[in-house]
C-alpha cells in the first residue's frame, strides 16, 4: 500500500484545519490521517485518494516520493509495454486491414480462437458458461460477421493487428463509442453485439476493449513476443481513439468471454461492474481511475451465476495494486499518445479543431 507525504500536513496547515476537522471532512479516522502525514505508516489507496480530493491535492503530491508513479515505473507496465513506448512510435502498415475480405478472415481467426479458449479450460466448471455463449453466436455467425465489417466500415481505425516476427499473432478491435451505449452496456441493458457501428465515433473519452486475441501457432514465433505485440497493439489503438486517457472523464469497459480474458482484464485493473450482458451473461468489467473494489464475499456474490463466482475468486487484487497499475496504465498511455497521435490545431479559416 502506498505511504503519505509531507503536503498533506502542510495542504493542512495552510486550511488551518486541526487532524480532527480534515478527518471528519475527509471521511478518514483521525489515525489514518496521521499515518498519512507521518508517511511512514501505508495507509489504503482509497483513504489516501480521499484525503488528497479534500485539500485538492493530486494522488501523486500526496504520496510519499517513493510511491510516485514516475517514468521509469512504466516498466511495471503489463506485458512489457514500456518497451515498445520507448522503441516504437508507429506500426506497420500490415498491421491494418484494407479491404473487406482481411475484416472477415481476421474475424473468422478470432473466432476459431475463442473456441481454443475454452477447449483449453473444458474441464473448468466455470467454462459452462463461456461455451454457452459460444453456442449462441455459432447460431448467428453471420450477424456477428458483419457487425465487425459495419463496424470496420465506419471506423478502420477501431482494429489493428498484432504483428511478430513477420506474421500476424492477434487482433485488437477498440471502440470509441457514445456515452449513451457506453452506459446501457455497462448497465447490462445491451450485449456486445448490439454495439454497432451507429455508436462507434472517431474518437471518445468512452472506450469499449471488444477484443484482444492472440493467435496460437503463428509460425515459431515465442508465446513471450506474441503477447508484447498484442499489448502493444491494444495500447495503441486506446491511445490513438481516446481524446485524453489521463482526465478523469476517460473510461474502458470490457467483457470476460474466456476465464483467460477475465484474468487478463482483471490483471490490468478492470473491476466487476456487478453487471452481466443480456442473452450471453457475460460478465462486464470497467477500467475507471475512480473505481472502488470491495475485498469482501460480496465481490463474488454479486456476480450473475455461481460459476462465475467461482472464477472470480482467486483473482480478487488488492485495493491498493489495483488503483496502482491504473495509474501506471494510464501515465503510459498519456506516454504513447504523445508519440502516435497528431495534436490537434486550430482551422484559422472557421475556428474548428481538427487533427
Amino acid at each position: 500500500m502506498p505511504r503519505g507525504s509531507d503536503q498533506i500536513r502542510e495542504a493542512r496547515q495552510a486550511r488551518g484545519l486541526t487532524q480532527l476537522q480534515l478527518a471528519v471532512r475527509a471521511g478518514v479516522s483521525v489515525r489514518t490521517l496521521q499515518f498519512a502525514e507521518g508517511g511512514q505508516v501505508s495507509v489504503s489507496a482509497n483513504k489516501l485518494e480521499q484525503i488528497a480530493n479534500w485539500l485538492d491535492l493530486s494522488y501523486e503530491q500526496a504520496c510519499c516520493v517513493e510511491d510516485r508513479v514516475e517514468d521509469d515505473e512504466l516498466a511495471r507496465l503489463p506485458w512489457s509495454l514500456s518497451r515498445f513506448i520507448q522503441t516504437r512510435a508507429a506500426p506497420p502498415a500490415e498491421a491494418f486491414l484494407h479491404d473487406e475480405e482481411a475484416v472477415l478472415a481476421v474475424v473468422r481467426r478470432m473466432r476459431d480462437n475463442w473456441k481454443w479458449h475454452l477447449d483449453r479450460d473444458a474441464d473448468d466448471p466455470a467454462t459452462e458458461l463461456f461455451e454457452r455463449g459460444d453456442r449462441l453466436l455459432d447460431e448467428s455467425l453471420s450477424l456477428y460477421e458483419q457487425r465487425y465489417l459495419a463496424i470496420w466500415k465506419k471506423n478502420p481505425a477501431c482494429f489493428q493487428l498484432a504483428r511478430c516476427g513477420g506474421v500476424c499473432s492477434g487482433l485488437t478491435v477498440v471502440l470509441p463509442v457514445t456515452q449513451t451505449a457506453y452506459q446501457r452496456f455497462r448497465n447490462g441493458e445491451i450485449s456486445f453485439m448490439e454495439i454497432s457501428a451507429h455508436d462507434i465515433q472517431q474518437e471518445s473519452q468512452f472506450i469499449v476493449l471488444d477484443s484482444a486475441t492472440d493467435f496460437p501457432g503463428s509460425g515459431k514465433v515465442p508465446w513471450r513476443r506474441m503477447t508484447d505485440s498484442l499489448a502493444y497493439a491494444l495500447f495503441h489503438r486506446i491511445a490513438m481513439l481516446s481524446r485524453d486517457p489521463s482526465a478523469d472523464d476517460f473510461r474502458m469497459l470490457s467483457f470476460g468471454a474466456s476465464r483467460l480474458n477475465l484474468q487478463r482484464l482483471i490483471s490490468l485493473g478492470f473491476e466487476d461492474c456487478q453487471t452481466s450482458m443480456p442473452e450471453f451473461d457475460f460478465p462486464i468489467c470497467e477500467f475507471s481511475l475512480n473505481g472502488r473494489q470491495e475485498l469482501d464475499d460480496n465481490y463474488a456474490n454479486a456476480s450473475t451465476t455461481i460459476h462465475f463466482a467461482r472464477l472470480l475468486r482467486p483473482f480478487k487484487p488488492s485495493v491498493a495494486k489495483s488503483a496502482m497499475t491504473k495509474r501506471i496504465i494510464r501515465a503510459g498511455l498519456k506516454t504513447l499518445q504523445k508519440l502516435v497521435k497528431p495534436p490537434a490545431r486550430i482551422d484559422v479559416a472557421d475556428h474548428r479543431y481538427v487533427a
